[in-house]
């Protein structure tokens, strides 16, 4: 019986051999132009931008809601004219009773923006504000 001693980096194997081949280049960073810088930050303003907006309206609960002006009001402390709502009433048969010469879709376009909470549904017993 014969003993082989083989001593540790004396012989080398085919296997390291491939291995040790050609290196792969390295990567090399991207390199933006001039426009291409732009158009990436122009790209993360508006990812901001709709990000901001969608958290506004999923904090609040509706859009525009940093908009405190309602359409129609008036800063003056000047009363207004109101009407209750009766049973068998609708928004057609208000606006004929108001301006019985007008055309009558004009005026409840007038009347809902002067009641932005009204709905085209009245209840009997709602208040109005009349334009």
């Amino acid at each position: 019986m014969t003993t082989t001693v083989v001593r540790l980096g004396e012989h080398r194997s085919a296997r390291s051999t491939e291995r040790s081949g050609p290196r792969r280049a390295r990567r090399r960073p991207i390199r933006l132009t001039r426009r291409g810088r732009r158009v990436v930050f122009a790209a993360a303003m508006v990812a901001v931008a709709v990000t901001s907006a969608l958290l506004t309206v999923l904090v609040t609960g509706r859009a525009g809601a940093a908009v405190p002006h309602v359409a129609g009001s008036s800063s003056s402390a000047t009363p207004r004219s109101s009407v209750l709502v009766r049973p068998g009433d609708t928004l057609w048969a208000i606006a004929g009773r108001i301006a019985p010469n007008a055309d009558p879709r004009v005026v409840i376009d007038r009347i809902l923006a002067a009641n932005p909470t009204a709905k085209r549904v009245l209840v009997p017993g709602e208040r109005l504000v009349l334009p």
